[in-house]
This record gives C-alpha cells, structure tokens and sequence, in this order.
C-alpha cells in the first residue's frame, strides 16, 4: 500500500494505492455508479459514505477510483487547502 498526500493549486490530495486484485472494468463502473446514488445497498457503505461526506463538506471535494483487474486499486480523495483561512480575519 502507498499513501502520498500532496498540495497543489489550493487543493490536498491523498491517494491510497494498492496492488492487489484491483477490479474488472464492469464492477468499477458499477461502484462509481453506486456512490452517487442517494442510497446505496450492503456493499460498498464505507466508500459511499466518505463520497457523500465530502460532497456535504466541500464544494470542491471529492473522490476518485481508478482499478485494472491484476494490477491494483487507486482511491484518490481531494479537499480544498483551508489551513490558512481558520487564521485570516
């Protein structure tokens, strides 16, 4: 497992990269699908969940998938930098 958390342009990203299983293309689409929906089903919860909170927390926040089967999974979650404005007036 990899984790990298970078700043850039305003914006932090932290990416979890594994290489295990990964996922075939069909059940990827239907994971991105899912976590949009407004209720999701018993798979899935943690992921659809963490979707939705940072949709209700940041405007600009969000998440992104990307899997190969037989090459591994990357979860990318972006927020905006807001360290600097809890201390402007």
């Amino acid at each position: 497992i990899l984790i990298r958390i970078r700043e850039r342009c305003g914006m932090i990203r932290m990416t979890i990269a594994d290489d295990g299983m990964g996922m075939e293309q069909a059940k990827l689409r239907s994971l991105k699908r899912q976590m949009q929906e407004e209720e999701t089903g018993q798979t899935s919860i943690g992921l659809f969940n963490i979707n939705k909170r940072l949709h209700a927390m940041y405007d600009r926040g969000g998440m992104q998938i990307h899997s190969k089967a037989g090459v591994g999974t990357v979860i990318s979650v972006t927020i905006p930098d807001e360290r600097g404005s809890r201390f402007e007036g």
